[in-house]
């Protein structure tokens, strides 16, 4: 029988390969030969999250010296993705290195001050401009916001700044990463404090628009995308007028312009130009937000909401885009998004979020809820979804009783058990149904056979008295 000496270290290396970060972790427990192959695997990931009380900085400090000099881990030019968590503290606090910079307590409060954040501050120098993180591929900045207090009449320093500008000195990254990059939107904080941030080939932005046009997060987005750049991925809100903006015509272009991921779409009926599709070729996910101009979404009418929408499905379907994340509101869920989705070639689509408000819902002149939409979702569009669709989330106004309930349609539950992917589910069930023993077992009695999914939220509907107005998670396990 072979034995893992047997084994060529570049087979367990490939071997580590596929697994998760965290299985590689637990491969080097096997034995010293395993710890050895999978150290590239296991030891690419560096997070510098620094505790807000310096007086337990003990261990920021072991981690900085360590990724600084060669020889002190073997983690040191394994680096491959770096993680900047939280970096927010006080340096105005005792520092459990102030015995060893020469702090005492008779030392001046501001000058004890500058000598933490230089102290401090040197060793992040250190990290960035030696050979530690040479190879690095990916940045993520996981920040909530970018402050540190220091000696600069105890205002606050913009730590995230400050470590993006020496980020400059690596090279260009494969990927950058910043999430929240926007925190308080009322404060003074709240500009993206992100001044600079090193080259990377595809740039990946959460939190960027927490208006749906806010001036502030297209300021950012002009000043931070390159053309350079293969891949874009960022939430903010596009609306006609930005889509002329940063979607022009090709020839417009000394070189290929970088390929758009995902899309947060502020539509009011626009027809897409041509061109814009070139942008689009790689577009995965997509959030449509219905509006008009000088009207709420809210104020939108039925009619009015289903005429401009058709435009868009119809055009995603001509240029035969099909993508793998949709999120949209249910008025935009009108029979030409349902054409669209039982057009698929094969499946491939994994995310279907879609929404329903009280006041949107598509009623004809009498009130009453339309029952064409959810009949032809679970006849027909699921069967052709179901065996790559992995999240699942169908969200009807309170106090609306129909046919998108769990329960109402019988074809539903026999087609949901072809979606052997699902891991999340959020929907309503029947209200009709009032034993909360006969609604979970109508759950568990659909849902409890497919391997992936534990738990089914049950989102508030039209609950007998008594019942409380929140979500129930229904576990299958």
């Amino acid at each position: 029988m072979l034995g893992s000496n047997s084994f060529p270290p570049e087979l367990l290396t490939e071997v580590g390969r596929q697994l998760d970060y965290s299985d590689a972790q637990l491969l080097r427990l096997v034995c010293k030969r395993f710890d050895y192959a999978v150290q590239p695997i296991a030891l690419s990931r560096l997070r510098l999250d620094w505790p807000q009380d310096p007086y337990y900085f003990d261990y920021v400090v072991e981690q900085l010296e360590a990724y600084s000099k060669p020889g002190v881990t073997a983690a040191f030019k394994r680096v491959k993705h770096l993680t900047i968590g939280h970096i927010c503290t006080n340096f105005g606090d005792p520092a459990s290195f102030d015995e060893r910079i020469g702090v005492t307590p008779k030392t001046n409060y501001m000058v004890a001050m500058k000598m933490r954040v230089n102290f401090f501050f040197d060793l992040v120098k250190d990290l960035f401009r030696g050979d530690a993180l040479r190879g690095l591929k990916s940045i993520t900045y996981a920040l909530s916001i970018f402050l540190i207090q220091t000696f600069d009449e105890l205002k606050h320093f913009a730590a995230g700044r400050y470590v993006s500008e020496l980020a400059q000195h690596l090279r260009p990254l494969q990927r950058l990463e910043i999430l929240y990059l926007f925190k308080r939107p009322k404060e003074p904080y709240a500009e993206p404090l992100l001044a600079v941030f090193p080259p990377s080939r595809k740039l990946i932005v959460r939190g960027l628009d927490l208006g749906l046009l806010d001036e502030a997060a297209e300021n950012w987005y002009t000043q931070h995308t390159r053309q350079d750049m293969d891949e874009i991925d960022v939430d903010m809100c596009f609306d006609e007028e930005r889509i002329k903006k940063f979607f022009p015509p090709m020839d417009q272009h000394s070189s290929p312009p970088p390929h758009f991921s995902s899309l947060t779409l502020l539509y009011i009926g626009f027809q897409f130009q041509p061109h814009v599709f070139g942008y689009l070729r790689n577009l995965r996910s997509i959030h449509v937000i219905v509006s008009h101009p000088q009207m709420s979404p809210n104020d939108v009418p039925a009619d009015r909401r289903r005429l401009i929408i058709s435009n868009l499905w119809k055009q995603f379907s001509k240029e035969r885009l099909y993508l793998e994340e949709i999120t949209v509101a249910m008025p935009e869920a009108e029979d030409s998004l349902l054409d669209y989705l039982v057009e698929y070639p094969r499946p491939m689509l994994t995310y279907l979020d879609i929404s329903r408000p009280t006041a949107l819902g598509d009623h004809d002149e009498l009130g009453n809820v339309l029952p064409s939409l959810p009949g032809r979702f679970y006849r027909e569009v699921l069967p052709v979804i179901a065996p790559r669709l992995q999240h699942l989330r169908v969200s009807i106004g309170y106090g609306e009783a129909n046919d998108w309930c769990l329960g109402r349609i019988p074809e539903a539950a026999e087609n949901f058990k072809a979606c052997t992917e699902l891991t999340t589910l959020e929907m309503a069930v029947d209200p009709e149904i009032t034993n909360i023993e006969q609604r979970n077992e109508l759950v568990t009695g659909i849902f409890g056979t497919l391997p992936n999914l534990k738990s089914v939220v049950v989102r508030p509907n039209l609950y007998p008295a008594g019942w409380e107005d929140e979500f129930d998670t229904i576990r299958l396990e």
